[in-house]
């Protein structure tokens, strides 16, 4: 083999090495160690807070710096201080979690440092 064809050899092995273009990296969400959480204002109670515990997704980075995050979170994890309000949250009043047991969230791009 020429020293030529050697060079292009290995330019060639060089380039099918590199990511293309526009590539994304792509996280896994740890579900054991995530949970989504929200709160409600409730009229002169307070912020009631509740909390899903069942998600997985990913967060995907693309090369221009921008996250993206995919999540999918089971609506029946919920749990909530006070089982009155957990009934209420799970029905057809709020999460309608027997009609729509799962929440498919996915956000718009936006800069990677607002991960942190």
């Amino acid at each position: 083999m020429t020293r030529a064809w050697r060079w292009l050899l290995t330019a060639l092995c060089c380039v099918c090495a590199l990511p293309a273009a526009g590539a994304t990296a792509s996280l896994r969400i740890d579900s054991t160690h995530s949970h989504a959480e929200f709160g409600v204002h409730v009229l002169w109670f307070g912020k009631v807070v509740g909390r899903l515990d069942a998600l997985h997704g990913r967060v995907r980075i693309d090369t221009n710096g921008q996250a993206r995050v995919d999540v999918v979170v089971d609506t029946r994890s919920l749990r909530m201080p006070n089982t009155d309000y957990e009934a209420f949250a799970s029905g057809p009043g709020f999460f309608d979690s027997a009609r729509y047991p799962f929440i498919d969230f996915r956000s718009v791009p936006f800069p990677v440092k607002h991960l942190g």
